[in-house]
């Protein structure tokens, strides 16, 4: 996952991430230095981030989705 692509895209500061997701700005520095694994993160993290940059959980934890038929 690449947490600060999307943050950069957007144009928005950690502090400012951190804000609007309830994130200290320590847990978005973490994340964005690998030091969290996506796996690790809890699902109502990975909701408020999917959230502020309009992608689905998925997407942004880099999910990827195998069609069984």
């Amino acid at each position: 996952m690449n947490l600060k692509k999307y943050r950069l895209e957007i144009e928005m500061t950690q502090e400012r991430l951190s804000e609007c997701t309830g994130l200290s700005v320590r847990q978005i520095q973490d994340i964005e230095a690998g030091r969290v694994h996506p796996g690790r993160m809890t699902a109502d993290t990975a909701i408020r981030l999917a959230h502020v940059f309009s992608v689905s959980v998925e997407e942004l934890l880099g999910a990827v989705c195998l069609d069984d038929g």
